[in-house]
């Protein structure tokens, strides 16, 4: 005699359909084809970026003209006789290591953008450590036109350092540069918390179910 078996009143759940962006869980998803290839084009361009300024940093170590150039066209001098006079070392050692910093802070900034889209390029989209990189990125926007204020004006001191008692400049000043970099930082650190957040509801929210 061949047995029945009883009828689920519940049929039987197929796979789970893939959330693919929607996802807020803290591992991989299924992302696009065309995400993961947008951000694998993306994660270059902060290498890029990155690469030109070190370009520019180390040639104004090795070329006193290029380094007349680089120190007159930030510190508005060019043509002054403060550039032409100071920019050949050791006069010109320590304004140069004190413009060098910014450059290192936005390139570490640069990086923190190359982890993040590595990341959305594997399949992480909206996780805490995400929203994590945005916010530091946008400290580091912050720290580097902090850095690069303070450093055009110790520079302009050192360079007028030479200079007789009464002719010594003390100028501080900022660029338009400067101002873009602290409000993108500002805004990418808002943008990291608010990213940040919405990744915890959305982690439990999928524990829930």
């Amino acid at each position: 005699m061949s047995s029945i078996e009883p009828h689920s009143p519940h049929p039987e759940r197929g796979p789970e359909p893939d959330r693919g962006l929607s996802s807020g869980i803290s591992h991989p998803t299924s992302v696009s084809l065309r995400l993961a290839r947008r951000a694998r084009w993306l994660a270059v361009v902060p290498l890029i970026a990155a690469l030109l300024l070190g370009v520019g940093l180390v040639a104004q170590w090795v070329s006193e003209d290029l380094r007349a150039a680089a120190f007159a066209s930030s510190l508005g001098m060019r043509g002054n006789d403060l550039v032409r006079d100071a920019v050949a070392f050791p006069a010109a050692l320590w304004p140069t290591i004190i413009r060098s910093v910014p450059i290192f802070v936005f390139g570490g900034t640069m990086y923190l953008l190359f982890r993040l889209f590595r990341r959305l390029s594997v399949g992480f989209v909206l996780d805490q450590m995400n929203a994590k990189l945005v916010s530091r990125a946008g400290i580091g926007f912050v720290i580097f036109a902090g850095t690069a204020v303070l450093s055009n004006t110790l520079t302009t001191l050192l360079l007028s350092l030479h200079n007789p008692p009464g002719e010594r400049i003390l100028s501080i000043g900022f660029t338009t540069s400067d101002i873009g970099a602290f409000a993108a930082g500002v805004a990418l650190f808002g943008l990291g918390s608010v990213l940040g957040e919405a990744a915890r509801v959305a982690d439990d929210n999928a524990s829930i179910v």
